[in-house]
């Protein structure tokens, strides 16, 4: 398959894996657990339309710009600023509640 392909592969693996241990994580910590399921439900759903609206947003945009280059480069683009974004997210208020007191 080529080095490439390899390569792609064990990325695709180490992102999936770290996604499913962020959202372990992430998710009680913001939403608590009594409802988890339901909300995993949502978020799952919410993946698996992206997942299936993907294919076509990229055979789109590859046709009205002119080649897959620069749609994936626009993915790209979106995949960043999405993942900057989350740094500008505040600590959710229980957290905040329990660090300040804490540190009284």
């Amino acid at each position: 398959p080529g080095l490439l392909a390899l390569l792609y592969g064990l990325l695709l693996g180490v992102n999936m894996g770290a996604i499913r241990s962020v959202a372990a994580v992430a998710l009680p910590r913001w939403f608590g657990v009594a409802h988890i399921g339901a909300i995993r439900g949502i978020e799952t759903g919410i993946a698996v339309a992206a997942s299936a609206t993907g294919p076509l947003v990229v055979a789109l945009g590859s046709q009205w710009l002119g080649g897959y280059g620069p749609i994936l480069m626009v993915c790209a683009l979106v995949a960043a600023a999405a993942a900057l974004t989350t740094l500008a997210i505040p600590d959710p208020p229980a957290l905040k509640r329990a660090a300040d007191a804490h540190r009284r």
